[in-house]
């Protein structure tokens, strides 16, 4: 069976139903099935590699440790559905420190979202707080506090409240506009120059 890789807009709006989704949860009630959704309520961050046929939804441990256990992608745990059970879902360790086929050890088939509070919980070594994780990071209480204070800097208010780029970087490529590039672009548009 080939695999259908998405282009931006079908991730986008594969991201969009999950996170609508995701609102309407009770993250607490762990004696439920597994779902993408509730994997993304609690922190899970989600990626899709070559020759992965479905979603792998990762959370890092690294910050979860007091003191913090080396980098923060040393140790993770990553989930994915499994092909004929809906309800099972595959479950490995994950560590980033060698090459991209060498960092999985499969540990268990999990169902519930039990099972899985009760792995993250057994790796730190205490209760998993799901509001102390960030884009897919497990901190500590007083790592998610300093987190949460930085977002609350002027500098990062203003720039989650402005539009994420110029007019001028919107172009098919999604590339990112050089500063001399968008001096140029700015002058052809208002005609002082041809590109």
């Amino acid at each position: 069976m080939p695999i259908k890789r998405l282009n931006l807009d079908e991730e986008k709006a594969i991201s969009d139903r999950i996170k609508a989704a995701a609102l309407d949860l009770d993250v607490h009630d762990i004696d439920c099935s597994i779902t993408e959704p509730w994997l993304y309520a609690v922190g899970f961050r989600w990626s899709q590699r070559d020759r992965q046929p479905s979603r792998h939804w990762t959370l890092w441990l690294g910050r979860a440790f007091e003191p913090p256990a080396g980098d923060v992608e040393d140790i993770g745990l990553e989930v994915a559905a499994t092909y004929n059970d809906e309800d099972k879902w595959f479950c490995w360790f994950r560590s980033d420190f060698s090459g991209l086929y060498s960092r999985f050890l499969h540990v268990h088939h999990l169902r519930t979202r039990r099972e899985l509070c009760m792995m993250v919980e057994g790796l730190i070594g205490g209760p998993w707080v799901y509001e102390n994780a960030f884009y897919g990071q497990l901190f500590t209480h007083d790592g998610a506090e300093r987190r949460r204070a930085e977002d609350q800097r002027l500098d990062r208010q203003l720039m989650m409240q402005s539009h994420p780029h110029h007019a001028v970087e919107e172009d098919d490529t999604r590339a990112g506009a050089r500063a001399d590039t968008l001096q140029q672009q700015a002058e052809y548009r208002t005609g002082a120059t041809d590109l």
